[in-house]
């Protein structure tokens, strides 16, 4: 130390600090998390019910149900998960929703451990961040919507 100052030199301080800006993946992805509660009204919980019933072969009360506007219309879309999705321990189907004159459409499906919300948007509509690595939060799928098939796909 020289006139109050410390100089950082080679120390193992400075090289970590190097190891961090240069080797650090630049590709993470900002997320929101999905509240999977459920908490649906009364028309919207009967026609999914009916969804379900038809398409997935499951009993809605077994679903998880999470809602979300994405493409900010005021009008929610609905993220099914299965029990299987309980246990971040495999990969289990999500549902992308959407309800379109008193009838659900799925617009997207996707295998992942956990699904979130991305910051971005494709063609108006908010990504669809997929992990697919219980203990890795850079190892995602990153789903975007695609208009011309009305639906999400893997992004390339």
């Amino acid at each position: 130390m020289r006139g109050g100052t410390v100089s950082v030199g080679q120390s193992p301080l400075r090289n970590l600090l190097l190891f961090i800006v240069f080797f650090t993946p630049l590709s993470a992805q900002a997320s929101e998390r999905l509240d999977f509660s459920g908490n649906l009204g009364e028309r919207s919980r009967r026609i999914v019910e009916k969804y379900a019933a038809e398409h997935i072969k499951i009993d809605i009360q077994a679903l998880k149900i999470a809602r979300a506007d994405l493409n900010e219309d005021g009008l929610d879309e609905y993220i099914l998960k299965t029990p299987a999705c309980e246990s971040i321990s495999q990969r289990c189907t999500f549902e992308v929703l959407a309800e379109i004159n008193d009838t659900i459409i799925e617009i997207g499906e996707f295998s992942a451990r956990t699904v979130m919300l991305g910051n971005g948007y494709s063609a108006g509509i908010r990504n669809i961040v997929a992990f697919t690595d219980k203990t890795n939060d850079f190892d995602y799928e990153l789903y975007v919507w695609e208009p011309q098939q009305s639906r999400y796909i893997l992004s390339k």
